[in-house]
């Protein structure tokens, strides 16, 4: 399944999906974003730039865990939700990428460290197929306002 670009994403269509449940389709883009993205990629690559290293130096220059950080190019959501990246600095994922660490990590940034309000955030790791960066490891993470 793909939820195409010109369709927005209702939360009820991302609460079937969590840390143990991560979705096995794709979620689409707005053309002016999809349009981004390629414009984007296309300027890193023709500077030699892999995608990979220019996430790793913009994040972790200065060897943090993990940086989170509202996405440049998120899915074609509904206006009530945003979406953030948790990026993960793989030289500590196997210390971070845990469901807890994830949990304490989205209380901390967005509920003063309240746990018992995540159900208003829907988060996963994207399955490996579904990556477009594949190197780097990193959570989607949805809030809904």
């Amino acid at each position: 399944m793909f939820v195409t670009q010109d369709n927005q994403i209702p939360w009820n269509l991302l609460t079937p999906f969590s840390w143990d449940n991560p979705p096995d389709i794709s979620f689409g883009r707005t053309k002016e974003i999809c349009e981004k993205y390629t414009k984007h990629t296309l300027d890193l690559k023709s500077r030699n730039i892999d995608i990979n290293k220019y996430l790793a130096d913009k994040y972790f220059t200065n060897d943090c865990y993990y940086s989170i950080d509202i996405n440049t190019f998120p899915y074609n959501l509904c206006e009530n939700i945003e979406h953030w990246i948790i990026w993960i600095n793989p030289k500590y994922q196997h210390m971070i990428k845990t469901k807890n660490n994830i949990e304490v990590i989205i209380a901390n940034n967005f509920y003063y460290g309240d746990k018992s309000k995540l159900k208003n955030v829907i988060y996963f790791e994207n399955l490996e197929c579904r990556r477009s960066i594949k190197c780097l490891p990193h959570i989607q993470v949805f809030k809904l306002n």
